[in-house]
């Protein structure tokens, strides 16, 4: 997390000599809603027991807080901050010491919060202006004690987006997007607390999103 607000002074330092001193800020937010999958590779070994492998169908549901800044030739850099809603359907695949193995079913629920710094790049002029975005950012799933996980857990995010954008005004546009995010979490080792101690156990996984969002942008 440091390292993104490290980035901030950066991201401000941007003048634009194309742009207008009184319209080179925005700040906006965001509704979004979507589907994505989920693997999971663990290496797990409890009473006898082998958890190899696992899938997740996740729908999602987000919102996100956005300040902006707009560069020469229709080019913008965002810093977000987003909120994730997850839901998990897990299929889990046990498999035993005499390799037999059993489908294991169950769901989760994840709230995953993320900051991420974006490029956007959109259509000079028009009434529509489409976009395409590429990002990055760092995420954290709050939710340790389903995921049997002693601290939080952390993962850095990739991001590609195709909107349009629609001005309402000089002040005021709407932002419509198909979104995609790739969150690669760091691999934890299972603790359990009624011993206080972590067992023979790690996973890690990588969550697969897509939505669409809704988005209102304020330019000043």
């Amino acid at each position: 997390m440091r390292y993104l607000l490290a980035c901030i002074p950066l991201f401000l330092s941007f003048a634009t000599s194309d742009v207008n001193a009184a319209s080179r800020y925005f700040i906006g937010a965001g509704l979004s809603s979507g589907s994505g999958t989920g693997t999971n590779t663990s290496k797990a070994v409890i009473d006898g027991i082998d958890t190899e492998n696992s899938s997740s169908t996740y729908t999602n549901t987000g919102l996100t807080l956005k300040m902006g800044m707009k560069l020469r030739r229709a080019q913008r850099l965002e810093l977000s901050l987003t909120q994730l809603n997850i839901s998990a359907e897990n299929e889990i695949t046990v498999v035993d010491g005499d390799n037999n193995s059993e489908l294991v079913s169950g769901t989760t629920d994840l709230p995953v919060t993320g900051l991420d710094l974006t490029y956007m790049s959109h259509w000079r002029g028009g009434y529509l202006q489409p976009y395409y975005a590429l990002g990055a950012g760092l995420y954290v799933n709050n939710n340790k004690e389903e995921m049997y996980a002693r601290d939080d857990i952390y993962g850095g995010a990739f991001n590609l987006a195709f909107g349009l954008l629609v001005p309402m005004g000089r002040r005021a546009e709407l932002d419509l997007a198909v979104q995609g995010k790739a969150i690669y979490w760091q691999e934890y080792q299972i603790y359990d607390k009624e011993v206080d101690g972590f067992m023979a156990t790690t996973v890690q996984t990588t969550s697969v999103l897509g939505s669409v969002m809704l988005g209102f942008n304020f330019i000043f």
